[in-house]
């Protein structure tokens, strides 16, 4: 490699010379080589690899630019997304909508509440387990919103006034109809029931998927009680009108009314499959419009949805 002295090219004595001084660091031979050979052979070529090496890299950095412009999400206003993040007061939420919405129709509104550890950024809606999901629901033209309630509220009365702030300020925005379809998993499974029995005025139709109908049970079994206790503000003997409120299993006259789907996996060992026989026999002793669907061999996991989906988005028509 050509050494890295700083020189003048039209100087070609001073160029010999340094070539001479540092033959021992150059891989040339300079006997019967002059100035002018070695710029030709050399020193040319290293600047015309360092002009290729320069344009790859300038063409890299455009093509990670263009990359990273394909990302920024299309706008439907200046703060709601088609699909992506949005904000909401002190809050964050996830929204997908139809690609050709139409501020002049009503579109149905699938209201998803997520489990526990989530977040508007990562939930189940957008887990890679629920992509044909996404994909149904979009092309069925249904606007899908999952408020950020934080990882560990249990659907406490702060979950419940976030996700209340975020359909407000959804229906100022957007074009929706009265009642919306309301889907959760897990925590978000009890919360659905819950949110749908304190405000039927809001609610077309619930899908639970393995949700907690039954807190003080679950607390019980030995469930994230730290976590619980901390949402509710003690154990279930501390605060059980809390724990009664937010338990799904105590709304049976308020649910019934309602078409619910509730789906669970029989192998479930984190919510058993008793939270939900429980709630399903009790809505079908008061003639509730429940619909029960118990998946073979599957746990406590986001692939119990396969093969559901078009059920699952169906079922948000019955009324």
């Amino acid at each position: 490699m050509i050494c890295s002295e700083k020189i003048s090219l039209n100087d070609k004595a001073v160029l010999r010379h340094i070539i001479i001084q540092r033959y021992d660091k150059c891989d040339i031979l300079v006997s019967n080589v002059t100035p002018d050979q070695v710029i030709k052979r050399k020193i040319k070529p290293m600047f015309r690899k360092c002009f290729i090496i320069l344009t790859a890299m300038l063409a890299m950095a455009y093509s990670q630019n263009s990359i990273a412009a394909d990302k920024s999400p299309k706008m439907l206003t200046d703060s709601i997304p088609y699909k992506g993040v949005f904000s909401f007061g002190k809050n964050k939420g996830y929204i997908q909508l139809p690609e050709n919405y139409d501020p002049l129709k009503k579109y149905p509104l699938i209201l998803f509440l997520y489990g526990r550890g989530g977040s508007a950024l990562n939930n189940n809606f957008i887990s890679n387990e629920f992509k044909v999901f996404r994909e149904k629901v979009y092309r069925s033209g249904y606007i899908v919103a999952v408020p950020g309630y934080g990882t560990d509220l249990w659907f406490n009365e702060s979950a419940e006034n976030i996700t209340l702030e975020m359909l407000d300020f959804l229906n100022k925005k957007l074009s929706l109809t009265q009642k919306h379809y309301v889907i959760g998993c897990s925590m978000g499974g009890g919360s659905a029931l819950v949110f749908a029995a304190k405000h039927k005025e809001k609610v077309n139709a619930v899908c639970d998927i393995f949700g907690v109908t039954d807190y003080s049970k679950f607390y019980n079994e030995g469930n994230y009680q730290g976590s619980i206790a901390k949402a509710y503000g003690g154990s279930p003997s501390e605060k059980s009108q809390v724990y009664q409120n937010r338990s799904a299993i105590n709304y049976i006259d308020d649910l019934k009314d309602i078409p619910i789907l509730v789906i669970h996996g029989d192998r479930d060992s984190i919510v058993h499959q008793q939270h939900s026989d429980l709630l399903v026999e009790k809505l079908k002793q008061a003639n509730g419009k429940v619909e029960y669907i118990v998946v073979p061999g599957k746990g406590h996991q986001n692939a119990i949805i396969k093969n559901l989906e078009d059920r699952i988005i169906s079922f948000g028509k019955k009324r």
